[in-house]
């Protein structure tokens, strides 16, 4: 598992790129907190493509394999991951 500054890090660097949601295409807010619980529907958040769970692996190794997303976005996405996932055991 990565550390939370290294978290922080890839946070910080994927906002410089785009600040814009990779979903929804909105501007997210950096939020740079220790605490876990601001949890605010713009808050930029680091999302899998690949559902951790999943197993999958992305071919090639450019492809990327997080973006940052807004926090309602990765929540949203999360719950229809683990959904289909459920689904198909």
């Amino acid at each position: 598992m990565k550390s939370r500054e290294q978290r922080r890090r890839r946070l910080i660097k994927l906002h410089r790129l785009d600040c814009r949601c990779f979903w929804c295409k909105r501007p997210t807010v950096l939020v740079i907190s220790d605490r876990s619980t601001v949890n605010f529907p713009r808050r930029a958040t680091i999302d899998h493509l690949d559902h951790k769970l999943s197993g999958r692996r992305r071919p090639g190794p450019r492809e990327p394999r997080t973006v940052l997303a807004c926090f309602e976005c990765n929540q949203r996405r999360g719950a229809e991951d683990l959904a289909t996932l459920r689904s198909q055991t």
